[in-house]
């Protein structure tokens, strides 16, 4: 299954998204405590917050400028 699209701002918080692919832009989307393990992150996620997300094994491509990562620094 595949995300695609606009997602600004929109809520991925706490479901369990194992091994799906995001391609859009996700500017300011929140995946606190998302499992996003083994998943395909493409596009834009400027000032997104994964804070608390699984991201082990994920690829993540695009734009992540000012996002929040799980260990709570911000990437640039």
């Amino acid at each position: 299954m595949a995300i695609s699209g606009n997602f600004i701002d929109f809520d991925f918080s706490n479901e369990n998204y194992t091994g799906q692919t995001f391609s859009g832009d996700f500017t300011g989307a929140t995946f606190n405590g998302a499992d996003l393990s083994g998943a395909l992150l493409l596009g834009d996620f400027t000032d997104a917050d994964f804070s608390g997300a699984d991201l082990s094994g994920a690829v993540l491509s695009g734009t992540f400028t000012a996002a929040t990562m799980p260990d709570g620094s911000t990437h640039s």
